[in-house]
């Protein structure tokens, strides 16, 4: 019985470690003097998988990409 206790007690623990399967990436864009450029299109391709991600700045130049494939 204890060891029936233990064994289940190992598996269940084992899925409660979640893996990141995503990621986001930030940033600003600038002009070559420094303005930040706002409505500027931002694109990144996951190279392994041709997968492609696009979004525009904000007013302020910044733009976030998020759930992004990883690696």
């Amino acid at each position: 019985m204890l060891i029936t206790t233990v064994l289940m007690t190992v598996f269940s623990s084992l899925h409660s470690f979640a893996q990141e399967t995503t990621s986001e990436i930030q940033g600003t864009i600038t002009d070559t003097k420094g303005g930040v450029l706002q409505g500027a299109t931002v694109t990144a391709t996951h190279t392994p998988t041709g997968t492609v991600y696009t979004t525009t700045t904000r007013k302020d130049g910044r733009f976030n990409l998020a759930n992004v494939r990883v690696g």
